[in-house]
């Protein structure tokens, strides 16, 4: 008998469980580029988000982020190209 050992992600929102590649699991932390991890990222500490609850979560900060920089009297203008 043998013991496997997985590294196994879960989204702290959805619940998503994903099986991290060997790569992903003997580093230990992102960026997940690779397979099904693409899309995945580390809040913090033990906390990840899948590709489809961290793009609402990205905006929102992003949001946050320009509203302290108005408060704060910074003034910035972001132009996409």
């Amino acid at each position: 008998m043998s013991i496997i050992k997985k590294t196994m992600l879960r989204c702290d929102r959805c619940g998503k469980v994903v099986e991290a590649p060997e790569s992903v699991a003997s580093l230990g932390l992102p960026p997940f580029p690779e397979g099904g991890l693409a899309g995945w990222i580390q809040t913090d500490g033990d906390h990840h988000l899948c590709a489809d609850c961290a793009r609402p979560y990205l905006a929102k900060k992003s949001e946050m982020e320009r509203e302290l920089k108005h408060l704060a009297g910074i003034e910035t203008i972001e132009i996409d190209l």
